[in-house]
């Protein structure tokens, strides 16, 4: 590679400062002293391939690299003469005022300075020259701006703020219109790119004036101070330096800025190399914000700035919800957040403006990145498309006092395309996961138990979008905490009042997040549960509605008419989940009201059917309290949000005669051993080629209550199961009849008195052709505790697989 290759050391993507250093190097090499030099990111710094040696780098910034036609460093006219208190004013900084000053003198032989005193020139006579009214005792009087801007004058300063910036965005001309950009927007007020502060403010300093104390320190105006060398070889090549400036560094160099908590307490006063702060200022510069609404976040609180999005917290140790910024306050905690692009392929200087110029990260669906978890989807299409092999994220929080920020490292983003795509899993979600963004914001009437369920659920977005970093987590557990968070947002919105205002119900989803759950015991249970479908028809409106709609509406006061979306409803009785009863309460509590519901019309059967069923292992683990309950829980919320599909006499028959025989278990050949285990010879049962029960899972039954069997044919979903014969393993035939209706012998069994409920079912079977092997006077003497009664009756609502074993081991 001809020319030279130089390891800027001293630049590096964190923290923020170096890395805006790094990209105001490249932009004044490429811009002032060679159009064809070309930059990347190697090993954690910037590398510069350019015609020049490191001297002549360090004699360009300095001296120039020549004689008086060579190159040499010209600062951006960097100005803000609508705030902080610049050298335009009478009562602006005396420090400033020198400076403002030395430099409309100088002559034209200075020529590194000949941009900086034509825009400070166009802007004294922009000051001096407009005329306002304004109202002084009740009397119009006509003054200059340069004579209204005053320290002490914020009533008549404010409206004027955005009267100036227009002007000198109108004025300026090339030579600042990007640091114009890059530091504001101008659409229905002023808008602030927040890499240089509120318009080039950080607090109560102006960094504008900073910037030219520290060029009259380090180049002169037109004499430094001193020389510089030693701290612009430190500032790009890295090394140790002595000495410094005590100007703060302000918010891109964390560790200089003489905060509490910022480092390990060693590193004495503050000290800032001013050539860091100088090419960081030249650096900011290259983020040129765009001018077109087309482009903003929100509509307000932030100009379409390149990579500058809203921050939400996603689990990060460094941040929390507190951290959101908030749109409709005065007072934000984080001001925003950044990706700044890293890219490996050495690229000139108009490739990466034109990159800039774009000033979004495009997400999959077309669709504009407002915040975090939108940059996550973005990058992976972005980075790959653009050449950026990673993102750096960095914030803007509020850390040394109010109006104070430091700029904090959020990590390193990968744009490595996986080789999975979630895309149309998450656009089911989009609508729902707008609204949780826009209205569920820290502040008056938003618990914090909601903004907690938000960070769960944004946290969970993160961890699927971020899967190849986070490794250990698998990509089903992290799609199924994506729908467990949304449903806990559900769960913790429903009990506000204002709930309508605040969040539409989560969508149906489609089955294909189903594919999300495993072999675990709560899973399977959860989606058993979970898939409880509506059940029978009747009409509203002259409109079909089912009689008893899907399990969803028993878990939260929700309903959807006529095929409609979700809807909170008022007026329900058929939620009756509550948060602070165990689950077997409230498994008890929705059959009760499903059997209740299903009163008030018809339908074959019951409304009990669930095209998942649960195994006996997984029942049985439920029976012996061996699952998390907690975790089922969240599961048959979350699962719930997929749509359960319709009941359908036919559908339930179809998938009954095919995957529901009664079969030949042989109960002879099972004995018991001393710990009450149950033990068999028998292989798992086949049926038409496949395999109905395992070797555990027939076991489990067998371990069972033979009174769960009993019962649970009265609470089956579509027909009962075929009678059993000896030796034979019995298909159905669609004629089998219905379960009969059940409802006092749940009663009964919530009630503790299990002989008078099993009895009962006994007898209600029986009329249906269903004889049980156990005798009524044996049936009477049964006897449980109250505590095992209640589990026993949550569990019959838990749709099984194989509703045949029942019949094969309870009916003659």
């Amino acid at each position: 590679m001809a020319g030279h290759v130089l390891e800027l050391r001293g630049c590096t993507p964190e923290p923020l400062g170096n890395y805006l250093k790094g990209m105001g190097v490249f932009r004044l090499i490429a811009e002032q002293a060679d159009t064809q030099a070309r930059a990347w990111w190697k090993n954690g710094v910037l590398v510069l391939h350019t015609k020049w040696s490191k001297e002549n780098l360090v004699r360009f910034f300095l001296h120039g690299i020549g004689d008086e036609k060579s190159p040499i460093y010209s600062p951006t006219p960097i100005f803000a003469p609508w705030g902080g208190r610049p050298g335009f004013y009478a009562d602006g900084n005396k420090k400033a005022k020198e400076q403002l000053a030395t430099l409309l003198k100088l002559g034209d032989n200075e020529r590194r300075f000949l941009s900086a005193k034509r825009i400070a020139t166009i802007t004294a006579k922009i000051l001096n020259d407009r005329t306002a009214v304004v109202t002084e005792k009740r009397i119009p009087v006509t003054k200059r701006w340069v004579d209204l801007i005053k320290k002490d004058n914020v009533d008549q300063r404010t409206p004027l703020k955005a009267q100036i910036a227009s002007a000198m965005r109108a004025e300026w001309g090339p030579e600042a219109v990007d640091w114009f950009d890059a530091c504001l927007s101008i659409e229905d007020r002023a808008r602030f790119g927040f890499l240089y502060g509120t318009g080039g403010n950080e607090g109560s300093a102006d960094i504008t004036n900073n910037f030219w104390e520290m060029i009259e320190e380090t180049i002169g105006l037109p004499t430094p101070k001193k020389d510089s060398t030693e701290k612009l070889v430190g500032s790009l090549f890295g090394g140790s330096r002595i000495g410094g400036t005590a100007i703060t560094a302000g918010q891109h160099f964390p560790l200089a800025a003489g905060s509490a908590n910022c480092g390990q307490g060693f590193e004495g006063s503050a000290s800032t190399n001013p050539w860091d702060f100088i090419l960081m200022m030249e650096g900011a510069v290259l983020f040129a914000g765009a001018t077109t609404k087309r482009l903003s976040q929100l509509g307000k609180g932030k100009a379409a700035f390149p990579f500058m999005i809203e921050h939400l917290a996603t689990d990060e140790s460094s941040t929390s919800i507190k951290d959101e910024a908030k749109q409709d306050a005065q007072v934000m905690r984080c001001r925003a957040e950044f990706w700044m692009p890293l890219w490996s392929s050495p690229t000139s200087l108009p490739a990466i403006r034109a990159l800039l110029s774009e000033g979004r990260l495009q997400r999959p669906s077309g669709d504009r990145t407002e915040h975090t978890l939108h940059a996550m989807e973005a990058i992976k299409t972005l980075g790959v498309s653009r050449g950026i092999d990673t993102f750096h994220r960095v914030a803007l929080f509020e850390r040394r006092g109010k109006d104070s920020y430091l700029a904090s490292s959020l990590g390193f983003h990968s744009t490595t395309r996986s080789s999975e795509s979630f895309a149309s899993q998450l656009s089911q979600l989009d609508d729902f996961r707008q609204q949780v963004y826009r209205h569920l914001r820290e502040g008056p009437g938003i618990p914090d138990r909601v903004m907690r369920a938000r960070q769960r659920f944004h946290a969970a977005l993160a961890t699927l979008l971020e899967r190849d970093v986070h490794s250990a987590v698998a990509t089903p557990e992290a799609l199924l905490e994506v729908i467990v968070g949304a449903s806990n947002i559900e769960r913790e919105v429903s009990l506000l009042k204002d709930r309508a205002t605040l969040l539409t119900p989560c969508p149906a989803l489609s089955t294909i997040w189903l594919s999300c759950v495993d072999s675990c015991g709560e899973h399977r249970l959860a989606r058993a549960i979970a898939g409880i479908t509506a059940w029978g028809e009747m009409s509203s409106d002259g409109r079909p509605v089912p009689v008893v709609e899907s399990i969803r509406a028993n878990l939260l006061p929700v309903a959807r008419r006529w095929e409609k979306p979700w809807t909170w409803d008022e007026t329900t009785h058929s939620s009756v989940w509550s948060r602070a009863a165990p689950v077997e309460v409230n498994l008890a509590a929705v059959l009760r009201r499903r059997l209740i519901d299903a009163q008030s019309g018809a339908g074959i059967g019951l409304p009990l059917w669930s095209s998942y069923g649960a195994g006996f292992n997984e029942l049985l683990a439920f029976w012996n309290c061996e699952v998390d309950e907690d975790r089922m829980t969240d599961l048959i919320h979350g699962l719930a949000l997929v749509d359960a599909g319709k009941w359908t006499e036919a559908g339930i028959g179809n998938r009954q005669e095919r995957d529901e025989p009664t079969p030949n278990l042989q109960t002879g050949a099972v004995w018991f051993d001393t710990d009450d285990e149950a033990r068999t010879t028998l292989a798992p049962v086949e049926w038409n080629g496949h395999q109905l029960l395992s070797k555990n899972d027939l076991r489990a039954a067998f371990q069972l209550p033979r009174v769960y069997h009993l019962l649970k044919l009265c609470f089956v979903g579509g027909r009962l199961p075929p009678r059993p014969a000896e030796g034979q393993t019995i298909p159905r035939t669609g004629d089998e009849p219905v379960p009969p209706k059940c409802l006092d012998v749940l009663t009964l069994l919530q009630a503790g008195r299990l002989g008078d409920a099993v009895l009962l079912a006994a007898s209600r079977l029986r009329a249906k052709g269903y004889p049980t092997v156990l005798r009524d006077g044996d049936l009477r003497t049964l006897n449980m505790d109250l505590d095992r009664c209640r589990r026993l009756a949550g569990m019959l609502l838990i749709p099984i697989r194989q509703p045949g074993v029942c019949a094969a081991l309870t009916i003659k």
